[in-house]
């Protein structure tokens, strides 16, 4: 409380805004944290988004009906391992859901929504074994070459970093903090913007061990823009150090835009 000269009080909120935004007290205001890791790098010269897996994952024009599967037949709804998966992501209206998948073991079973992309993924109930046994894969049609998500093998949730701002709405990026270490790859901020064109909006230098970055970005994303984390590896990586640790969070505030 402060007091004025005449001895009357000033109500002000002392609460610090961060913390009260996360406990959801300001209105038409959201906190949004995209993240994610991986431990591998992409070959020599070539680039991967920042999953587990050592490829890019595949970008939808259209909102589509995805597949969810697994590598392994315990992955199923009366299964030892993972039994149900949970969704988030932007709808073919462009609004967020989320929808909750039962397993088929290697069998694909379909979403109920259609979607542009998931940026949340991860298991919600297992068997014996506390986690997915398999690899599970979101894709459109093809599972090898048409994968918008993933969740590696005993991990229970995705690796995955990537947002798209949903409609009506505006990302605030406030900051990116990277902790990794490699053998040499440049990690890139990339943006995929309204008119469909996709750019490096910032790029880091990862090498060595311990690598610490925590950097002010304070920009803003309006709907339908995509973001996430992209690696590209040295030109001279050699195949056997290609090994890393690198997790990275991108922090925002969601906030309409009308």
């Amino acid at each position: 409380m402060l007091v004025k000269l005449d001895g009357s009080s000033i109500n002000v909120n002392t609460n610090d805004f961060s913390s009260t935004l996360v406990r959801g007290g300001i209105e038409n205001q959201e906190k949004v944290n995209i993240s994610g890791s991986t431990q591998t790098l992409a070959t020599a010269g070539s680039s991967k988004t920042l999953w587990g897996l050592d490829v890019d994952h595949y970008q939808q024009t259209d909102a589509s009906r995805l597949y969810i599967k697994s590598s392994s037949a315990n992955d199923t709804s009366s299964g030892t391992g993972a039994r149900t998966v949970e969704i988030t992501g932007i709808k073919s209206d462009k609004t967020v859901d989320t929808e909750t998948v039962n397993l088929n073991g290697t069998g694909a079973v379909q979403t109920e929504n259609s979607y542009f992309l998931i940026y949340n993924f991860m298991v919600t109930s297992v068997g014996s074994t506390g986690s997915n046994v398999g690899d599970i894969k979101a894709y459109v049609a093809d599972v090898d070459n048409e994968i918008v998500n993933y969740i590696k093998a005993t991990e229970n949730n995705s690796s995955m970093c990537i947002y798209r701002v949903p409609a009506n709405k505006i990302i605030l990026l406030k900051n990116i903090i990277v902790n990794g270490q490699c053998n040499g790859c440049n990690l890139h901020i990339r943006i995929k913007n309204t008119n469909s064109v996709e750019f490096s909006e910032f790029v880091f230098r990862i090498n060595g061990f311990g690598r610490h970055i925590d950097f002010t970005i304070d920009k803003t994303y309006s709907t339908d823009n995509i973001i996430w984390i992209k690696l590209v590896s040295d030109s001279d990586l050699i195949e056997r150090t290609k090994n890393c640790a690198i997790s990275v969070i991108l922090n925002g505030i969601l906030f309409n835009s009308e």
